[in-house]
This record gives C-alpha cells, sequence and structure tokens, in this order.
C-alpha cells in the first residue's frame, strides 16, 4: 500500500483530490463488503490488499484537501484536530473489534465499515468542494511507481526472511541488494527526470527533505513499540485481545488530549518545542519499558508508560506534519502529503519487519541456553528450537514432566521480557537520533526558529 499513497497524492494534484477521495472511499468500502463475505483466508488475503490500497489513497489526498482549505496560520490546529479524530478511530477499533469477536462473527468487523463509508461518500460528494494544484505534473510515470513497489516488496522479504528457520543467506542477501537497488534507481529517476512520480522541483526544498528523514526515524521507533508491546503483554503476562486493546486505550485518550493544543502551540510559538517534548516523551517511555523489571501491576507500571507515550505522540504528529505540509508550495499538496505519508508506511512496514526479525535474532541464543540449563534430550531441545521463530507462541507439550514445562514457559517469557527490553533500547536511540536532527536545523537558524526551517526555493 506504500506506491499507490505517492501516486495518488500526484493524481490528486492533477485530477482532484476529491475525485481520488471518492475513488478511494468507495474503493475501501466495497473491499471491506468483500472481507465480510469472504470464505477462506486466501480471499480475505486478497480483499484486504484492495482495502489497504483504498484506504491508502484517502490518507495521501484527505490531509492534502485539509491542507488546501486551512488557512496557513491555523493548519497546525486543524492537523491536531485531524489527529485527534484518526486516534478516536483507532482507540476504540481494537477494542470494539475484540468485542465483536468475542460475541458474534469476525465478519462483522469488516461489515461495520460499510455505512461508515458511505456516509463519508455522501459528505465528500455534497459538502467538500474539489480542488487540484494549478501546475500538475504533466505525465505520471507509471514506472517509477513500478520501481517503488519491487524495492519496497524486495526489501521488507529480505529482512523477513532473516528471522525465518533454516534461511537462506543468499537469498536474503539477493533481496535486499535488489531492493536497495531499485529504490536507489528510484530516487535517481525522482531526481533527475521531469516526468518521475515526485517532481524533481520537489527536491529544492530542504526543508522537506529533512522533516521526512525525522518523520522517518521516528515512526520507525514508535512503530517498533506499537508492534511489540502488545505481543510482550500477550506473551508474558496473559493478556488477551481485548484487554491488550484496552490497556493501550490510555495512549489514544492522550493523543485526543494533546494533539490539538500542540497544533495551536505550533501555529502561535513554532513547532520545533511540540516536537521537542514530543520525541522526548517517546524515547523515555521506550527506555522506561527497556528498564521496567515486570509489567504485572497495570496501574502502576504499564499506565504510566502508556499516559506518557501518549503525551509524545499528541505532542509530535500534529507539528510534525504541519511542517511537512507547509515544506511545499500548496500546489503541491498531494504529493506533500503523499511522500509524507509514504515515510510514515515505509518506516512502519520496515520497523514490523526488522522488530520482527531482530527478536528472533536474539531470542534464538537464549533459549539455546535455558534448554541446555534444563538438561533436556537433545530431541526435544531440537524439536523447541526449530519453534524459535514463534517465540511466545513456542509448543511444549512435548515435554511430558509438567514442572519442567513450567519451568521451560516461565524461562520463555523471560528470554522474551529480555529481548523487548533491548530492543526497546534501540527504539528510544532512534527517537534520540530525531530529536538531534530537529535541534541541528533549529539552532542553526536563529534568527528564523518560530518558521523552524527557513523557507527554500
Amino acid at each position: 500500500t506504500t506506491a499507490p499513497l505517492l501516486l495518488s497524492g500526484v493524481l490528486g494534484d492533477r485530477y482532484g483530490r476529491v475525485r481520488i477521495f471518492f475513488i478511494g472511499m468507495a474503493t475501501f468500502g466495497l473491499a471491506a463488503l468483500a472481507c465480510g463475505l469472504s470464505q477462506s483466508y486466501a480471499q480475505l488475503l486478497v480483499f484486504r490488499a484492495i482495502q489497504g490500497c483504498g484506504a491508502s489513497m484517502m490518507a495521501s489526498v484527505g490531509l492534502a484537501i485539509l491542507h488546501y482549505h486551512t488557512p496557513a496560520q491555523k493548519r497546525g490546529q486543524a492537523i491536531g484536530t485531524w489527529a485527534s479524530l484518526t486516534t478516536i478511530i483507532i482507540a476504540i477499533g481494537p477494542a470494539t473489534a475484540g468485542i465483536i469477536t468475542r460475541l458474534s462473527d469476525w465478519h462483522l468487523v469488516f461489515l461495520i465499515n460499510v455505512p461508515f463509508a458511505l456516509l463519508a461518500l455522501w459528505v465528500a460528494k455534497k459538502h467538500v468542494p474539489e480542488n487540484r494544484s494549478d501546475h500538475p505534473a504533466s505525465r505520471i510515470s507509471w514506472f517509477s511507481t513500478l520501481l517503488l513497489l519491487l524495492g519496497m516488496s524486495a526489501l521488507l522479504f529480505g529482512v523477513i526472511e532473516v528471522s525465518r528457520s533454516g534461511r537462506s543467506l543468499y537469498l536474503m542477501a539477493f533481496l535486499i541488494t535488489g531492493g536497495l537497488a531499485f529504490l536507489v534507481y528510484f530516487f535517481y529517476r525522482q531526481i533527475h527526470r521531469n516526468n518521475a512520480l515526485i517532481p524533481s522541483e520537489v527536491f529544492g526544498y530542504r526543508r522537506f527533505i529533512a522533516i521526512n528523514l525525522v518523520t522517518l526515524c521516528q515512526w520507525m521507533a514508535i512503530s517498533g513499540l506499537f508492534f511489540l508491546l502488545p505481543l510482550q503483554l500477550q506473551w508474558t503476562q496473559g493478556y488477551d485481545v481485548l484487554e491488550t486493546g484496552l490497556s493501550m486505550l490510555p495512549t489514544s485518550i492522550s493523543i485526543m488530549l494533546v494533539s490539538r493544543l500542540s497544533g495551536r502551540l505550533s501555529d502561535r510559538y513554532g513547532p520545533f518545542w511540540p516536537m521537542a517534548f514530543g520525541i522526548s516523551c517517546i524515547g523515555l517511555s521506550m527506555a522506561w519499558l527497556a528498564t521496567a523489571p515486570s509489567l504485572q501491576t497495570y496501574w502502576s507500571e504499564l499506565f504510566p508508560i502508556t499516559v506518557l507515550y501518549g503525551l509524545g505522540l499528541g505532542g509530535l504528529i500534529a507539528p510534525l506534519t504541519a511542517v511537512a505540509m507547509n515544506s511545499l508550495p500548496v500546489r503541491f499538496s498531494g504529493v506533500a502529503s503523499g511522500v509524507n505519508n509514504s515515510a510514515a508506511r515505509i518506516a512502519t512496514m520496515v520497523a514490523v519487519a526488522l522488530m520482527g526479525s531482530l527478536m528472533v535474532i536474539l531470542f534464538e541464543p537464549t533459549l539455546q541456553n535455558a534448554l541446555v540449563s534444563l538438561d533436556l534430550h537433545p530431541s526435544v531441545q531440537n524439536q523447541l528450537l526449530a519453534q524459535a521463530s514463534l517465540l511466545g507462541n513456542i509448543d511444549t507439550s512435548m515435554i511430558e514432566n509438567s514442572q519442567t514445562r513450567l519451568q521451560l514457559q516461565g524461562l520463555i517469557s523471560d528470554s522474551i521480557a529480555d529481548t523487548f527490553s533491548r530492543i526497546m533500547w534501540f527504539c528510544a536511540l532512534v527517537s534520540v537520533l530525531s530529536l538531534v536532527l530537529i535541534s541541528y536545523y533549529h539552532w542553526r537558524n536563529p534568527s528564523q526558529r518560530a518558521s523552524f526551517w527557513p523557507a527554500d526555493n
């Protein structure tokens, strides 16, 4: 779904952003209906991919529409409101899905999206005026879109291959090298060709490039926590899906309470301090998780961390997005939204693939040491080691002695917690890197700190 983000932004600038939003919402709604009616796992995968493409189209041009219709001095506040409303949906989504799945049928999780899609289509048709760029790209580069799709697919599959048992180093090296080669050629085309997917003129705006590098770094850290913490809670603390979703609600509530205020402060005083506050809170919450001895007591251990994490996200999202959108002229709103959303999405995908592989790589030797300490039969050890990539889902039923089995399960939980702690330190360091980057660009221009960076033309 990453390639459609960029492509949709360019198409929106050229053919009309509301039109592309309408097509994306219709695709999303129809795919949700198809998911709800699917009768096999293969059908569900296909329709979910189509639904993701529709969602990408909406995400890309939706923010561009908001940016176009909002005065420059109020865009931070508007984006803060957008972030708050988006977070409400994110907050109630997992919990609602868990309740529906527990009380009824999982098909309803998808079917419930259909009436909301129809309502959004009606609102877009009746109340949102069409807008497009005054100077759209003369041609749409489908070849660049293909390069981006092939590059990201090969790179991600290569990173995932690292964690597979019986992995082939040659296949992994081929995928990663090939993916990087496609991506390098993709960016070469963007810079040196007028008919590229991203107009070459965009690369002259250094502020836009810098803020998207910050987005890339920070969303890697954010996604690492979002991906691993729910698994950690289920594997080591025994949370079910519904309890995991509810335990993360304080994060979503904090984002809702802070995002609009952060956007307003960004409009009035400049985006640096809200962004610095947000990144600092995110980094501290990750360091806190890395050093937490356990998460067994929710209110005294996990709750304050989720609140701090939410305050950080609420402080960061609105000014980060506003700077990315304001870094280009309004005629490039679709491109700005597409690139910034793509940076966040690419970071999320890489983080999920990379963190999952790191979990397995760090967990496997720890599991091996635990098995040696239990003095298990070599055949049993081999069966358990073959399941290392399953992490907390390792099947220990082949161990007949119940006391030994419980001891092994405890060692597995401890090993997962130790691995999780090391990865949280890595995510905290990525947040520090983001903070250093925005601080560098802020303090090097003391006369223009209110605008964060000077406009580059």
